[in-house]
């Protein structure tokens, strides 16, 4: 009779193990689904923030296609972009830091030529702030800085398309022969950093050259003949006056200086350039001679020395 009880008490032992085997698998079941559960495949997360700064949303116009760099006296702000075919360019949701310096803008066109350097003080801060119409100056440049009186000479720029350009010219009266070869010899020479910066100072003594207005064509290129008729010293710089945005003009652009020499003037500083250029080559020349001498001289002195030691070596032995 025992045993027939301990047989029952293990068969209702086994039946409830089962029992709470299958209850445990049914709730581990249910744990493993729910852990599985996944974002479907087209959610995605984003995730954005600013800390400490502006937006700004900037638009301007320059040449078609130049290259237009945004950068603040301060250092902080460093921003490329490249003008559409238009001359537009724009600078979209630029968050700029609170303390910038002034603003700064530099064009420099399809030709490799930069225009002036454009700066001014930021606007008042706010959340978002849009500025428009900024006009980026022209650029400029010569075929030739230095030519003989009745030669053909232009200057070439760019700047927006289909725009009205005032050409400003001015002659120094009563040059000197020393300015002009003063002007001449670099530029003929082709030290153009000699020329840079090198402006002349003549307001007082200038006589306004004829008043000249050329219009750009669509890619935004312009050009126009320089005065050629007489000997003389002049400067030249042009500004944008019309464009698509309305009569808003730019600033100028860079100003460059020109001489026209007469047959002799020419004459002569092809002598001095000639000059010049033999002088350098005579001064190479000696300077490789020196060396070559030196190392001569240094050569015989060794060799002199061997010499004598050969012979203290052999009346020794």
């Amino acid at each position: 009779m025992k045993k027939v009880w301990l047989l029952v008490i293990v068969a209702l032992g086994l039946g409830v193990n089962q029992t709470v085997n299958a209850q445990s698998s049914q709730i581990l079941k249910q744990k493993i689904t729910v852990n599985k559960i996944t974002l479907p495949p087209t959610a995605s997360v984003k995730v954005s923030g600013r800390v400490g700064g502006y937006l700004f949303n900037i638009e301007g116009l320059t040449s078609p296609w130049a290259q237009v760099q945004f950068f603040s006296t301060e250092g902080n702000v460093n921003l490329v972009t490249v003008a559409n075919k238009k001359g537009e360019f724009f600078f979209r949701n630029a968050l700029l830091p609170l303390q910038t310096g002034d603003f700064c803008f530099l064009s420099i066109d399809i030709h490799r030529q930069p225009s002036p350097l454009l700066c001014f003080s930021p606007p008042p801060p706010q959340t978002r702030t849009t500025l428009k119409g900024i006009i980026l100056p022209p650029t400029l440049s010569l075929t030739k800085d230095a030519f003989r009186q009745g030669e053909s000479n232009a200057a070439l720029g760019t700047t927006a398309p289909e725009a009205t350009i005032k050409v400003y010219l001015f002659e120094k009266e009563r040059a000197s022969f020393w300015e002009l070869i003063d002007v001449a010899l670099p530029a003929i020479l082709e030290k153009k950093e000699a020329l840079v910066g090198k402006v002349p100072l003549f307001p007082a003594l200038a006589r306004v050259g004829p008043p000249l207005t050329v219009l750009s064509n669509q890619q935004g290129e312009f050009s126009f003949t320089l005065p050629t008729y007489k000997s003389s010293l002049w400067r030249v710089f042009v500004g944008t006056q019309k464009t698509q945005l309305g009569n808003n003009p730019s600033p100028k652009s860079n100003t460059l200086q020109f001489v026209a020499l007469s047959w002799w003037q020419w004459l002569l500083v092809k002598l001095l350039v000639s000059f010049i250029k033999i002088f350098h080559l005579a001064r190479r020349f000696l300077a490789n001679f020196y060396f070559l001498s030196l190392v001569l001289l240094l050569s015989i002195i060794y060799i002199i020395y061997l010499l004598k030691n050969k012979r203290k070596i052999i009346k020794k032995n």
